[in-house]
C-alpha cells in the first residue's frame, strides 16, 4: 500500500481566493482598513457560496476534478467543502479583527 503524493490530494484554493487575500492584505498594509473590511467580507460570501456549492451537488465538482487532474482515482479525496470551511473560518476570523481597526466595533 503507497502513500506516495498520489494517494491523497487535497484541492487547492482558487485563484479569487488568492486575489482576495492579495488585495486585503495590500488595503491592510495601506491603512485602508474599512476598504479591507469589505473586501474581506466579500471574500466571506464566496467562500460561503463556493462551499455551499460543493455540499450540494458533489458529483460536479468530483467530475470538475476528473476533467482537470491528470491524476488516476485516489483512495482519500480531501473535500472541498472542507477546503472551503477552512478558508471560510479564516475569513471571519479576518474580518473580525479588521472591523476593530475600521472603527466598526
Amino acid at each position: 500500500m503507497a502513500y506516495g503524493r498520489e494517494w491523497i490530494r487535497i484541492r487547492e484554493p482558487s485563484l479569487t481566493t488568492f486575489a482576495v487575500v492579495a488585495i486585503s492584505l495590500t488595503l491592510y498594509f495601506l491603512h485602508a482598513y474599512s476598504w479591507t473590511f469589505w473586501v474581506v467580507v466579500l471574500g466571506i460570501a464566496m467562500s460561503a457560496i463556493k462551499t455551499a456549492a460543493a455540499v450540494a451537488k458533489p458529483d460536479l465538482l468530483l467530475e470538475k476534478e476528473a476533467r482537470t487532474s491528470n491524476l488516476r482515482e485516489e483512495k482519500t479525496v480531501i473535500p472541498q467543502y472542507i477546503i472551503g470551511g477552512v478558508i471560510f473560518i479564516v475569513f471571519c476570523v479576518a474580518a473580525w479583527n479588521v472591523s476593530e481597526l475600521a472603527g466598526y466595533r
